[in-house]
């Protein structure tokens, strides 16, 4: 079943649920602003269209301009935040579930620089990227097709060409990290 939505600074936020298997993808093109935390189950690829963006994880800064990449593994804090006006990012969140069922979660080291963002791997990425935004965007079951044969592409790049860290079973978040996490995310949402 496909979803779209518009929300404030993204144009057409795309989203792929099936009940037959795990598969959920999001995809959305924005537009960063203030400081923003995140923390999610899901793998998150960061494509920078044009401009400039502070990203922000493993306690390490990286300034990532046009054409940079960068994977945020499942379970790992992060935060972005514009480096310059009119900085434009691609999003695509996917579910290590509907990649990897039941198995290992592979973790991966995934951020270009400017030495390498335009090797075939970064460049292939990118590509299979916006080909599961623009096939979801279609919103007819070729589209689906195109956006889920895009999804493995993307599972086959990373495995073949990514370094991977230590894994993490797949597993459900610890409720009381929750409960620790919203109310530290509160505490600094009212400042």
């Amino acid at each position: 079943m496909l979803y779209q939505t518009n929300a404030a600074k993204e144009n057409m936020k795309v989203q792929l649920r099936t009940e037959a298997a795990p598969v959920y993808v999001e995809s959305y093109v924005y537009e960063p602003g203030f400081f923003r935390f995140n923390w999610h189950s899901s793998y998150e690829l960061l494509a920078v269209l044009c401009g400039a963006v502070g990203v922000y994880r493993d306690a390490q800064v990286r300034r990532l301009e046009t054409d940079d990449l960068v994977l945020i593994n499942p379970q790992q804090g992060h935060a972005t935040i514009a480096a310059q006006p009119g900085t434009r990012l691609l999003l695509l969140h996917l579910l290590p579930e509907s990649l990897w069922p039941g198995e290992d979660i592979p973790r991966f080291l995934c951020c270009s620089t400017a030495e390498d963002r335009n090797t075939l791997p970064f460049f292939k990425l990118r590509y299979y990227m916006a080909a599961l935004y623009t096939g979801l965007s279609k919103g007819d079951k070729a589209g689906q097709s195109a956006a889920l044969g895009a999804q493995y592409c993307i599972g086959s790049l990373l495995l073949e060409h990514f370094p991977q860290q230590e894994s993490r079973r797949s597993s459900a978040q610890d409720p009381e990290v929750s409960q620790a996490l919203q109310r530290h995310l509160a505490t600094f949402t009212n400042l």
